[in-house]
């Protein structure tokens, strides 16, 4: 289930947390058009049963036992982007900070109507809607496969030109390596 509610009635929820709650409930809604997007075949593939919004204020729950480990996996990684866009705010201040929160984890709620239709009207608003997270994730393994390349060629590479076997003598003159005889 996918339930929308306000933000102040979450607040004091942490993430992985048993709640109970009212809710109005509906089946994932089909395509408006023929061919046009159809959000009830994504929700199928995504286990997502049913869409509404809150009626009530949130209950803890307090004896629910473990979590399943996927459960638990998730609200980890939650945590942490939680924890990330917290940091991210406390340093970049107002639009700024919302602009990194969402292109560092993906969390778009805390920009502008006005910033968005700006962004849809430029042709940028692809940028800030495939998730942050995907570009982090990009950003990341191009960052440690040039560190690897780096670290790799600094490790194969010969450290003089004694050790390629450009040194004096006959080996040198046979070495097709050496740029220079001796």
């Amino acid at each position: 289930m996918r339930v929308t509610m306000p933000a102040p009635d979450a607040a004091n929820s942490r993430i992985g947390e048993a709640v109970a709650l009212s809710a109005t409930l509906q089946p994932p809604p089909e395509p408006i058009e023929p061919g046009g997007f159809d959000f009830g075949r994504q929700a199928w593939f995504a286990s997502l049963g049913a869409t509404g919004y809150a009626t009530s204020k949130i209950q803890s729950l307090n004896d629910t036992g473990a979590l399943p480990w996927d459960l638990r996996a998730w609200s980890g990684i939650d945590a942490l982007r939680a924890r990330v866009n917290a940091r991210i705010r406390a340093v970049l201040e107002g639009e700024t900070g919302e602009i990194a929160v969402a292109l560092i984890t993906g969390a778009r709620g805390g920009i502008s109507e006005e910033l968005n239709q700006a962004t849809r009207l430029s042709g940028l608003a692809h940028i800030l809607s495939i998730s942050g997270l995907h570009m982090v994730i990009m950003a990341g393994t191009v960052f440690w496969l040039v560190r690897a390349a780096r670290i790799c060629s600094g490790a194969c590479a010969p450290l003089s030109h004694q050790e390629m076997g450009c040194g004096r003598g006959a080996v040198a003159r046979r070495s097709p390596r050496c740029a220079r005889g001796s």
